[in-house]
């Protein structure tokens, strides 16, 4: 059902490595955002730390974040 997504979302120094509309994709976005989520509600939920979420102004940046969200 889903596509293997392990070579397709990757992660460099500098944050998420895609090219638009290839591996970077609404439903891409989606699996991490859903990711990210778990991660956070099973590692911080029990403590006072904070999570910021930062949103860069790229092309389709805000319609990416809007989905993800």
């Amino acid at each position: 059902m889903y596509k293997d997504i392990r070579q397709q979302i990757k992660f460099g120094t500098d944050g998420w490595r895609a090219v638009i509309g290839d591996t970077f994709t609404f439903e891409n976005v989606r699996i991490v955002t859903q990711a990210v989520c778990d991660y956070i509600h099973k590692e911080l939920a029990d403590t006072n730390k904070k999570v910021v979420v930062v949103i860069k102004k790229k092309k389709w940046s805000e319609s990416f974040s809007l989905y993800g969200f």
